[in-house]
């Protein structure tokens, strides 16, 4: 697998650009050393100014190395007269230099010297580990995926799918914290009893204003079937990290100030049995409010995702999530569906023995995207900690 992520990486990149422009380095003062920071002073002190003769002046046009008291290597375009055409940083098109190693028996014979193998030794030492040392960074990056969560924009939140039936998903609250004397919409939850509300650590993890909106549809309208509940405790689990996106413990209880009236519109979601871990390709579905594709035409109406589980030995494989995915989390989806910023905190609901259980809460995605290929959607697993929410909950 290493080998074959290592050609096909090399490839992509080789297959990417098979003809870039490049331009030299020389003369401009607009665009020079991109990033880094000003040296010591003489801390590289072969580093040379070459300069040309302009009228009684003169100014510096490229650089070079002492290697001799008498000799100074440089670029031969410097003294004739490449990144590339796109700009000194450009992405996938790194800086090239003349390898100095290439040269020495030409350097040699043009100063007189014998060659000093010592010094080529080290140099195509050097190479190979710089050589090596980038490969396994372009290995090891693809192996360890970097997550993030799914909270609070709201260009982006569940990416295909379709409008949901209204109050289809009677337990999906929206959770929103006020600003001034607005509330908005951050993330999702689930009613699991008429007082509490399951929803993400990492969604209430600071200190504001929050509410709950039951029987929802569209976050923008008031259309008679919502209730409304401020939020009169919130309880993070002890374990929760916030500096942690895949530490685990994901899990927060919302104790709701006064009691949820149940109706069609409004209904308790059930929690599976604790422990329980369901099979691969187990139909699921996550909820949230947002777009139905990545940049596409917001929509405030609830949406649904069809998003199957991928069993844990799938999603911690290498190439997928790998060690990013704990136990205590469930995968789902991983093709071209899935949560995005919005749904945190909201529902996987999933279809056993005929009913629907929750059997997730919405925690991150991959940093590359919403809908990544081999990048599920990853939920804090429900079954892992009820104990937990029993004992929180009485």
């Amino acid at each position: 697998m290493l080998r074959f992520v290592l050609f096909t990486t090399l490839a992509a990149l080789v297959l990417a650009e098979l003809e870039p422009q490049p331009r030299y380095l020389e003369d401009s003062v607009e665009e020079r050393v991109v990033g880094g920071e000003v040296a010591k002073p003489n801390s590289w002190p072969w580093q040379i100014s070459l300069q040309f003769k302009s009228g009684s002046n003169f100014h510096h046009t490229c650089r070079g190395t002492l290697i001799k008291r008498g000799w100074v290597m440089t670029a031969a375009h410097c003294v004739d007269s490449s990144v590339s055409s796109s700009g000194c940083n450009a992405y996938r098109k790194p800086t090239v230099f003349t390898r100095a190693s290439a040269y020495i028996s030409w350097m040699n014979g043009s100063d007189g010297d014998p060659a000093d193998t010592e010094e080529v030794k080290q140099t195509q030492d050097m190479l190979r580990f710089v050589l090596f040392t980038t490969l396994a960074a372009l290995v090891l990056a693809e192996l360890e995926p970097q997550p993030r969560y799914l909270e609070d924009s709201v260009e982006e939140r569940v990416v295909g799918g379709e409008v949901a039936k209204p109050n289809s998903w009677p337990w999906q609250i929206s959770l929103q914290y006020q600003s001034g004397s607005n509330f908005h919409h951050t993330c999702g939850g689930t009613l699991i009893r008429r007082g509490w509300v399951m929803t993400a650590a990492h969604c209430v993890d600071r200190t504001r204003t929050w509410r709950v909106v039951l029987g929802d549809h569209n976050i923008n309208s008031n259309e008679g079937r919502e209730q409304y509940m401020s939020v009169s405790r919130v309880y993070l689990h002890p374990q929760w990290n916030p500096s942690s996106v895949a530490g685990g413990y994901d899990i927060a209880l919302l104790r709701l100030s006064s009691e949820a009236t149940l109706n069609s519109n409004v209904q308790l979601g059930e929690l599976p049995p604790s422990g329980q871990v369901l099979p691969h390709n187990n139909p699921c579905y996550i909820t949230g409010w947002g777009r139905t594709q990545t940049g596409g035409q917001l929509s405030a109406s609830l949406k649904q995702a069809y998003l199957p589980v991928v069993d844990h030995k799938t999603c911690t494989s290498s190439g997928w999530w790998g060690s990013t995915v704990k136990s205590s989390m469930v995968c789902a989806g991983g093709g071209s569906e899935s949560g995005c910023q919005g749904d945190s905190g909201g529902p996987l609901n999933c279809s056993v023995g005929g009913r629907w259980v929750v059997h997730g809460v919405t925690s991150f995605v991959s940093s590359s995207g919403c809908n990544a290929y081999r990048r599920p959607t990853v939920f804090t697993r429900a079954s892992a900690y009820i104990s937990w929410m029993n004992g929180i909950m009485g």
